[in-house]
């Protein structure tokens, strides 16, 4: 009975309260709960702390952190005790550790920490960033040391936290770094004295505005590096992104350096990239010199580099200033000088210039004014046509006989690709040239000859012009075995020398009986060694042995010795400079380079040989030399590879003849113009009051009828010209008050009346004052984008230049002289026979009441290439 009570309560799943045998397989699953299980103890858990298989234990906290994985880098786990305190922590690794600077909290990451704030402290450095947040809740804040500034793109405007941080390292003298981002100003952010910033890649200042400038710099010391300045952000950016202002008088002797600036408008060809302006409110002289540029990059601008004293007063100037590594991609106008003809910019060196061209550039180099002695040394790229260099308005506007020099190396360009209304320059163009060869020289002065290696000259000159010879001192040893080595950019000559031994060196600039008036600088390069001279003298003088010393040093470590004269003036020339060295010890004494820039010579000059030969050079090397002439004849180019000839006046008539036309009379016949109604027209010579002044004598005025499309005409024959490259009309012409129902077409043509030439290259002016360059080939033709629309009561000067069968160029100017556009056809130029055509204007207008076409004061016709009419 016993065991069938059992079965019967293990069978209805209560447990047993009596001592009994059961097998495990008599208790159901789940049957037993937690309260029927023994007691465990306190902070415990059932586990196996054995290494073996057991019976269930009770598991407290030692137990149970001695059976788990230790934390580490490949585990995870409980981490050891970190032995207290405040400034360990644990690591990756599993240990506890003291991270270096760690002040133990937040608390202690205080300004303390930073650099000192002292005067010149390098050390101390101002960071313009944009985690001004992040670093507040660390504890930092603007100050002494640090400034953190908004990002132009994450905050509307960067200007006023950037100008303070700009205004206070200036003012402790510290290094300002402008980190990635990019900020707007929406005011010209200044840089003045003390400076020093650079800019982190990817940081990039833009204007906030179209008109804005992004960098304003008045200083005479600072230096800023590697900043990006991009207006692209303004559709039509008329402003000047960076802008030099003279004001302040910045003479500086290089102490104000600005490299790796890269200037970017993309392409939008307006406003300008950087100006040099010595202009504004300031001192009554105010200049810009000796400023250093190098690695400067304008990109798609209407002015890439321009250096600028018009609009300033006189006696500004923007003088001595040197640009090593000027790249520019299509700006209007890559390079120019525009300076007043009282307000100087001289002197100034673009070396190593690199100028891409592109379909919207008009210029390469444009200089106009007083610019004095600028030379520019690189390579323009991929010219496509026009005037890539222009020089205008300098000769007659003051005296002194300096000259601008452009040295350009570029495969493919040509002389042609110039455009000069003064004597005073210089120019080598083509990759033909060698720079280390002597260039030729041009009518109108000796124009900055030198004997550096680097340039032209002496080193090539000198078996026909200068002679070195040794005065006093011990025999040299040159590389070549000559002295004249010194005149190469790889000379060096030697001389074994007692202490405080002199060596005295003589350049004679004399072979033709005659000085120099002007040197601009002369020197010696040595080399920085043991070797070097240690007192250095130069002298110069029109007689031997008395001369004046200019320069003397002593230990002078320097690679070179330079010195700058302002002129020497008088009876007194330069014929003779006298280079003497010594050093304190006995021992070698090693010169590499004589040199000297600018030795000018008043007047008219070509460099002489014996019995008056003239010597001439080809491109590479002065080549020989041209015996005189006789009186009245003119030395004159004979083509290219060919030595220049002599050339009488008659000469010059036969094969470059030209007609030039003052209108003075109504006669029908004008020089080489007929005058002829078209449908009743008129002319008079009464226009109204003020159309003839000094500068305008002799005008004719044209007039139309009530007839419709009646005009006037003054033409050449209407087949007098054959066009093939070298023809050249000029015009100078007054619009009325009224343009409207107006067309007037002037150049070579062959039309007598209101219709369309068949046959011509000319410039089209419609009732709008829209003024066209227009090529015509029987009557098929190409019509240019306008030249400029030109506006009523308005004197111009005119020009189509046919420069072969296939460029013709229409230029316009206005009355002062200011180039107002230019368009370039190469299409439907016609140049064969039976399209031959005349040359004049013809005006009417297509209304029926009498008005007024246009005044004519000059029509002239030239030929830039000789006719071939004979020997």
């Amino acid at each position: 009975m016993r065991y069938l009570y059992a079965i019967l309560l293990v069978a209805l799943g209560l447990g047993l309260t009596q001592s009994t045998t059961i097998s495990t397989n008599q208790i159901r699953n789940g049957a037993v709960t937690n309260a029927k299980l023994a007691n465990m103890l306190a902070v415990s858990i059932k586990c196996n702390g054995l290494n073996a298989v057991g019976p269930p234990t009770d598991c407290q906290a030692a137990q149970i952190t001695g059976m788990l994985n230790q934390f580490s880098s490949t585990l995870q786990g409980v981490v050891s005790a970190s032995g207290g305190g405040t400034t360990n922590f644990l690591r990756a690794d599993g240990n506890w550790a003291v991270p270096p600077g760690s002040g133990g909290g937040i608390s202690s990451l205080t300004k303390a920490a930073l650099p000192t704030a002292t005067s010149g402290n390098k050390g101390a450095v101002y960071f313009v960033s944009d985690i001004k947040t992040g670093l507040g809740a660390l504890g930092y804040s603007d100050g002494a040391n640090w400034q953190f500034v908004d990002v132009g793109n994450i905050y509307p405007d960067s200007y006023s936290s950037l100008q303070a941080a700009v205004t206070a390292a200036q003012t402790n003298k510290l290094r300002l770094i402008i980190t990635p981002g990019t900020y707007t100003l929406s005011t010209p952010l200044a840089i003045g004295d003390n400076a020093d910033i650079a800019c982190e890649q990817g940081a990039t200042l833009q204007p906030g505005t179209a008109s804005n400038t992004v960098l304003s710099i008045q200083a005479n010391y600072l230096s800023l590096q590697g900043c990006r300045v991009d207006t692209t952000n303004q559709a039509t950016y008329t402003g000047i992104a960076v802008d030099v202002l003279g004001t302040t008088n910045m003479y500086d002797r290089f102490g104000f350096t600005v490299s790796d600036l890269y200037i970017n408008a993309n392409f939008n060809y307006s406003g300008t990239c950087l100006r040099l302006f010595s202009a504004g409110a300031g001192a009554s002289v105010r200049h810009i010199s000796q400023t250093r540029w190098s690695n400067i990059t304008c990109r798609g601008f209407q002015n890439g580099l321009l250096l600028q004293t018009t609009g300033g007063i006189a006696n500004d100037y923007v003088n001595g200033n040197l640009f090593s590594g000027y790249y520019a991609t299509t700006n209007t106008n890559q390079i120019k000088i525009d300076a007043r003809t009282d307000a100087e910019v001289s002197r100034n060196q673009f070396q190593n210039f690199n100028l891409q061209t592109g379909t919207s550039t008009a210029r390469s180099i444009t200089i106009s004014g007083k610019a004095i002695a600028n030379k520019f040394s690189g390579t323009t790229w991929d010219w496509i046509s026009g005037i890539a260099y222009e020089i205008t308005g300098n000769g007659a506007s003051y005296t002194e006989p300096v000259f601008n020099r452009i040295e350009d190396y570029g495969f493919g360009n040509s002389i042609s690709n110039l455009s000069i209304a003064d004597n005073n320059y210089f120019v080598s163009i083509g990759s033909t040239r060698n720079p280390l060869e002597n260039q030729p020289i041009l009518p109108g002065g000796d124009n900055n000859r030198n004997f550096t290696g680097d340039q032209d000259d002496i080193l090539a000159g000198a078996t026909y012009r200068y002679t070195v010879t040794q005065i006093t001192g011990p025999a040299p040893s040159c590389r070549s075995g000559n002295l004249s080595d010194l005149f190469g950019p790889h000379g060096k000559c030697t001389w074994a020398v007692s202490a405080a031994q002199n060596v005295q060196l003589r350049v004679d600039l004399n072979p033709d009986g005659k000085g120099y008036d002007y040197i601009s600088t002369i020197g010696a390069q040595y080399i920085n060694s043991g070797e070097k001279p240690t007192s250095v003298s130069i002298q110069t003088g029109d007689t031997a042995p008395a001369l004046s010393t200019q320069y003397s040093t002593t230990a002078n470590n320097a690679m070179y010795t330079l010195w700058q004269s302002l002129g020497i003036g008088g009876t007194v020339q330069v014929r003779y400079i006298d280079y003497t060295f010594s050093r304190a010890t006995a021992g070698n004494l090693s010169v590499q380079r004589l040199f000297s820039q600018g030795l000018i010579r008043k007047g008219p000059f070509w460099p002489q040989g014996s019995s008056g030969q003239l010597l001439y050079n080809l491109g590479e090397q002065l080549n020989g030399a041209v015996a005189a002439g006789t009186t009245g004849q003119i030395l004159t180019s004979s083509g290219s590879g060919t030595p220049p000839v002599w050339l009488s006046s008659a000469d010059i008539d036969r094969k470059y003849s030209a007609s030039s036309w003052d209108f003075f009379t109504t006669n029908t016949a004008a020089g080489p113009f007929t005058g002829a109604a078209v449908s009743s027209g008129t002319n008079s010579t009464a226009p109204a009051s003020g159309v003839v002044t000094k500068n305008h004598p002799g005008v004719i005025l044209a007039r139309s009828s009530t007839t419709a499309n009646s005009g006037y005409s003054y033409l050449t024959a209407a087949s007098a010209f054959q066009l093939g490259g070298g023809e050249q009309f000029d015009a100078v012409v007054w619009l009325p008050a009224a343009l409207t129902n107006n067309t007037i077409r002037l150049g070579f043509l062959d039309t007598t009346t209101s219709a369309d030439a068949v046959d011509g290259v000319y410039i089209e002016i419609s009732g709008t004052g829209a003024a066209v360059c227009k090529t015509s080939n029987n009557s098929t033709r190409t019509t240019s984008a306008t030249i400029a629309t030109l506006s009523a009561s308005t004197w111009y000067h005119l020009r189509i230049s046919v420069a072969s069968t296939t460029s013709a160029t229409c230029t316009i100017w206005g009355d002062t002289g200011t180039q107002l556009g230019t368009q370039t056809n190469t299409t439907n130029i016609p140049s064969t026979n039976g399209r031959e055509t005349g040359a004049g204007i013809v005006g009417t207008n297509s209304g029926v009441t009498a008005a007024d076409v246009y005044a004519i004061d000059l029509m002239q016709i030239a030929f830039n290439a000789a006719r071939a009419r004979g020997q």
